[in-house]
Formats: C-alpha cells, structure tokens, sequence
C-alpha cells in the first residue's frame, strides 16, 4: 500500500517537471494528487480490520475512563452513595504525646459544646410539646461533639468525606474539598456544634468555622513565611514552638490549595475524557459508515484525537503524582503529631491506578493507529 502511494508522489513529481512553478496546471495537479492521496487513506483505513479493532479499543477504553473518572469525582458524596477514599484517617492515640494532644482537643470542644448550649435557641411550643428539651446529663452532654473520640473513621476523597461509626458502621458523608482533612474535621465538629445549639442551619455554622479556619491558616502561614527569612532554630525555646505552630497553620494553608485544586482536577478529569471518548466515537462512525460527513472526519481526525489522548494522559500522571505526594505528607502528618492512623484507601490504589492505565492505553493506542494507517 505504503509502495502504491509513493509511486504516484514519485509519479506527480516527474509530470511536474514540465510545467513552470507558478503555472495553473501544478497547481491543479497538486490538489488534484492531495484528493486521490486523502481517499486512498480513507480507503485503507476502512478495510483495514486492525485499524478498525484499535479504533474500537480506543473507544471501549476512553469509555471506560470517563466511567472511573465520574466514580472518582463522585466517591464520598452522600451517605447513600459509594466511598471509594484516598486515604483513611482513624483518631487513636499512638503515643503518650499523642494522648496528651487529644486530651487537650477534646477537652476543648467539651468547652465548645458548654457554650454551645448555653447560647442555643429558645425552644419552640412544638419541641416541648414533643418534649425535645429535657434535661441531658453530663455524660451524654460532653460526648455530643465526638469527632476526637475513637469511635470513628474517617474517609476522604476528591470532592467528599464520610465518617463511619466502627460499632455499627453507619455513615454520614459530605460534600467538601475531601484531601483538606483539616478542613473536614472542623466541618464535622461544626456541624455537631450546630446541632447542639440548635442552630436553624446547622451547615451554616459548620461553613463559618471551617472559613474562620482557613482564614486564620492563611494568616499564620503567612506570619511563618515572614518570621521564617530572619528565624535560626535552636536560638530561643519559646521561639521554636512558637514557629512550630505557624508551620503547622502554614501546612494546613498548603494543603488547602492542593485539595482545592484535585477537586476541580477530578471534575475537570470527567470532562475531558467524556469529550475524547465522544471524538473517538466520531473516528468509529467515521470508519464503519461512509458518507460525505464521516469522509470529513477521517480527513481531520489525526491531530484532534492525538492531542485529547496526550491532554487524558498528561491529566491523569498529574493527579496520581499529586496523589503520592499527598499521600506522603499525610502519613508524615500521622507519624509526627501520633493522634492518628492512617491507611491508603481503594480509590487510591484501584480507582486512581485504573484511570492512569486506562489514559496511558489510549494514547498508546492511538499513537499505534497512525501507523496502521
């Protein structure tokens, strides 16, 4: 086939010979050979079986790309949903400094919840009437915000996190930028203060702290940044724990634009494949039905598929890079404050390593189209 279509090229060139360069004639010669040569590829791609098969596995795998890609983006979301996380995060004391931390913790959300009673809403005719505002005891009052205690696992993904009771595995999950963990634990303790307060909007008061936070992250981070230029560590005591809590604030800072950024990556990972999957739809049509449109597609469908296949590929190595990185920093978080344990999730290590497989397969593949060509 390869030898036919330099035959006439070579063919063309000699019969050019014998016009001048600017002459009409080579120039209706020239389009004349780049038609016979577009349809002479067209013809081979289309009684070609292997190009036809690849043509379909490239469909088949974009397909199932966009499929992972939207469980991915939609892992641990709603309660009644799936949660495939990226990591998991189980609140236990590791070490006698870890027990010490959380004591202080929950010590300070024992205080939160007194405030929070006391400075919670009159109660309505309708909850005495069902008799909503008994007495509640100590005990029961100082265990209402729970997220410090060991009863719980946490799972964190791209666009959402659930807590999981371990007693009898029960799960309320939430939308939120799921990889800021910090982030999502002081929305777990917002909304449980706002339930004690009896807030109308209990995610009201859970949006407010979590914004208080990052803002005070910002601001410390950006103390820290500032300190740090002129700061020797071992010079003063006081002032090594005192820049200890700023690298803390900007680490949270940090981690705050990193889950920002995977949540639009894993929604814009979605779309990009749902967009190539859709153009190598158009490929297949082009090459199972002939007609002057799909004689158009397979004209121009070279370059287009190449690029959507590269951008597929290069989005998913950008996330699972992303993800390890992440995934170090937050079991070097685990080790260092010991107040947690941490485990990789299934979204990490099947859902994230199919996607990449799949996008490295189909730029693969279509680099191998062209050549059947």
């Amino acid at each position: 086939m390869f030898s036919k279509s330099n035959n006439m090229e070579s063919q063309f060139l000699r019969d050019s010979m014998d016009f001048e360069p600017e002459s009409d004639e080579v120039e209706e010669k020239l389009l004349s050979y780049r038609r016979d040569h577009v349809a002479a590829r067209i013809s081979r791609q289309r009684s070609n079986p292997r190009f036809r098969a690849i043509s379909v596995g490239i469909l088949i795998i974009s397909l199932l790309l966009t499929i992972f890609s939207s469980i991915a983006s939609q892992s641990c979301v709603e309660s009644d949903g799936w949660c495939l996380p990226e990591v998991s995060v189980k609140i236990q004391e590791t070490s006698d400094e870890g027990r010490k931390l959380l004591d202080q913790a929950r010590a300070g959300l024992r205080l939160a919840t007194y405030l929070a009673k006391d400075l919670a809403v009159h109660p309505s005719a309708e909850d005495i009437k069902n008799e909503e505002t008994e007495h509640i005891s100590m005990s029961e009052f100082t265990e209402t915000v729970d997220t410090f205690t060991n009863n719980y696992t946490f799972h964190f993904s791209y666009n959402g996190f659930c807590r999981e009771s371990d007693i009898d595995h029960s799960r309320a999950c939430l939308p939120a930028e799921g990889l800021d963990v910090l982030s999502c634990l002081v929305e777990d303790i917002g909304l449980q203060l706002g339930n004690v307060s009896k807030a109308h909007d209990g995610s009201k008061v859970a949006k407010t702290l979590v914004a208080t936070f990052q803002k005070a992250s910002i601001a410390f981070g950006a103390m820290w940044q500032s300190k740090n230029q002129h700061y020797v560590k071992g010079e003063d005591i006081k002032e090594d724990a005192h820049m200890a809590q700023l690298k803390a604030f900007h680490s949270a800072k940090t981690m705050q634009s990193f889950a920002k950024q995977q949540a639009w990556l894993s929604y814009a990972s979605t779309y990009v494949s749902g967009f190539a999957t859709l153009l190598f739809a158009f490929v297949v049509m082009a090459v199972y039905f002939p007609g002057r449109f799909t004689d158009s597609i397979q004209k121009h469908h070279r370059t287009p598929i190449l690029v959507m296949a590269f951008i597929q590929f290069a989005v998913q190595t950008y996330m699972v890079a992303g993800l390890i990185y992440y995934l170090h920093r937050v079991h070097k978080l685990g080790r260092n404050l010991e107040v947690a344990q941490v485990t990789t999730g299934s979204g990490s290590w099947t859902i994230n390593t199919f996607r990449f497989v799949f996008s490295a397969a189909a730029l693969y593949f279509v680099i191998t189209l062209r050549k059947k060509e």
